[in-house]
């Protein structure tokens, strides 16, 4: 049996999307409590997605979420250490609206979309500039 190539890639391509569909990476969010003893948090995540049949999905609100906070050096300088996180999906819509949206963009996990949480560091301190 003869499998075509386009028909094979784009069987392959259909699969990674729903499997890539699935995955939480990163996202927006928006806090609703915060317990300050705890240091925990419920947060509402900022981002709708819309089925393949058309259904807007809102996430649930999470509970019990580590809240990170940064040291108390809150200036950012070149050099300094972060972590960078790409998001499950376009932030464009939300980072103009602050508010739950749908992204704009169908894509994912893409480079775009990244954020930076400085004060994110190595064990060992970083090197002085």
């Amino acid at each position: 049996m003869y499998i075509d190539e386009a028909f094979l890639q784009s069987a392959l391509n259909s699969l990674k999307k729903v499997i890539f569909s699935s995955f939480h990476f990163a996202m927006p969010g928006i806090v609703e409590t915060y317990d300050s003893e705890t240091g925990l948090a419920a947060v509402q995540p900022a981002l709708r997605r819309r089925t393949s049949d058309g259904k807007i999905l809102t996430a649930p609100l999470l509970q019990e979420v580590p809240v990170f906070l940064p040291a108390a050096d809150f200036s950012v300088s070149s050099g300094m250490p972060c972590l960078l996180i790409f998001m499950d999906f376009c932030l464009d819509g939300w980072l103009q609206s602050g508010k739950p949206v749908l992204p704009p963009s169908p894509r994912q996990h893409d480079w775009s979309d990244a954020v930076a949480l400085v004060g994110f560091a190595p064990a060992f301190p970083p090197p002085q500039q």
